[in-house]
C-alpha cells in the first residue's frame, strides 16, 4: 500500500478513535480508581480484534455480567451478537442455539454497566433469519474500514458490531452509520441491519 493509499485509512482510524474518546467522556465512563477486567470470553476473542475494529463500549464487563459464553466454544448452530452504540445509549442483542433450543435476548445498558433486559418479539423465525443472512453473503462481507477507498466522514451516528459464529468459524463486522454511505458493502450491511432489527424487534405495549 502506498503512502497516498494509506492516508484515508489512517484518517478513518483517527476519526473513529476521536469518536470513542468523545463517547467515553459524554457517557461518563466509570469512576476513578475502577479498573477494567478481562473475562474469559474477551481473552479468547482478543485475537480477532485489530486496528480496524474497536471493542464495543463495555464489552468485557457486559460479557462477564451477562455470563455470555466464550465464542470459541463449539455451539451446535450459528449464534449471533449485535452490539449497538451511540451517544444516547448502548444495546446488545443475542441469538444462540443451545441443546436444540433457540435463545433470544436483548439488553440495554448504561455507562455504569447496569443492564435491563428488553422484551423481544421477533418478526421472523431464527431459521429464516439465518437463511436470509446467508443470501446477503455475510461470510464474504468485509468490515467497514477494510473497504478499499472508504472514508468515514460521519462524526457521531451509531456504531454496529456484529459477531457471528458457526461451526468452526468466527466472523466479526463493524460498521459506523452504514446508512450514510452508498457503496455496495455499506448497502449490504444496512440490509443485514434491517433483517436483524426485524428479528430483534422490541415488544411494545
Amino acid at each position: 500500500m502506498s503512502r497516498t493509499d494509506a492516508k484515508p485509512l489512517t484518517l478513518c482510524v483517527m476519526k473513529k478513535t476521536i469518536y470513542y474518546i468523545l463517547f467515553s467522556i459524554l457517557t461518563h465512563l466509570r469512576s476513578e480508581g475502577q479498573t477494567e477486567t478481562l473475562d474469559t470470553a474477551s481473552i479468547i476473542t482478543q485475537r480477532f480484534w485489530d486496528r480496524h475494529i474497536m471493542r464495543p463500549f463495555g464489552y468485557e464487563d457486559i460479557c462477564t455480567n451477562l455470563k455470555l459464553p466464550p465464542f470459541d466454544r463449539s455451539l451446535d448452530s450459528l449464534s449471533i451478537r449485535l452490539w449497538t452504540g451511540s451517544m444516547i445509549g448502548s444495546r446488545i442483542s443475542t441469538l444462540t442455539k443451545l441443546n436444540s433450543t433457540w435463545q433470544t435476548h436483548m439488553y440495554r445498558y448504561n455507562s455504569k454497566m447496569e443492564s435491563t433486559e428488553l422484551d423481544c418479539k421477533p418478526k421472523l423465525s431464527p431459521e429464516k433469519l439465518i437463511e436470509n443472512l446467508g443470501i446477503l453473503g455475510y461470510k464474504d462481507l468485509p468490515t467497514q474500514l477494510d473497504i478499499q477507498g472508504f472514508n468515514d466522514d460521519v462524526y457521531d451516528g451509531t456504531l454496529y458490531t456484529l459477531e457471528i459464529i458457526w461451526v468452526g468459524s468466527y466472523k466479526i463486522l463493524q460498521y459506523h452509520s452504514p446508512q450514510a454511505f452508498s457503496d455496495k458493502y455499506n448497502l449490504i450491511f444496512s440490509k443485514i441491519l434491517d433483517l436483524l432489527n426485524d428479528y430483534f424487534s422490541e415488544k411494545t405495549i
